[in-house]
């Protein structure tokens, strides 16, 4: 099992196709596939890494495509799921209301009904 900060592995000479589960700063997974004669082969099975290591990596190999599973409204600068706004706000509230701001990968289970088509 890779951890954390460590280097996902030796470069690629061949194309590789990168998955991404971006889910908060300590549970970012990555998985890594490359065609061969017998099809796709896995060149790296999942695994956990910083977003600055997987994108060293597409820098440093032939990532030709990457699917990523990510929150979109929050910037990769924020690793810790709380944006600047949630942040602030949680500064304004009396220590014992600061959880009432919660970070966006607790919410999952939440529904957002604001962006419900019906």
């Amino acid at each position: 099992m890779l951890y954390y900060g460590e280097a996902i592995g030796r470069k690629e000479e061949r194309p590789i196709y990168l998955g991404v589960d971006v889910a908060g700063a300590k549970n970012t997974w990555v998985s890594a596939l490359s065609p061969g004669s017998d099809g796709l082969n896995v060149v790296h099975g999942p695994r956990l890494a910083s977003l600055k290591l997987i994108f060293s990596y597409c820098e440093n190999n032939d990532v030709i495509a990457a699917a990523i599973d990510a929150q979109l409204t929050i910037p990769l600068s924020e690793d810790s799921g709380f944006r600047t706004s949630d942040l602030h706000l949680r500064s304004l509230l009396p220590s014992d209301c600061r959880n009432w701001v919660a970070p966006i990968n607790s919410l999952m289970a939440v529904e957002d009904t604001g962006s419900l088509r019906r």
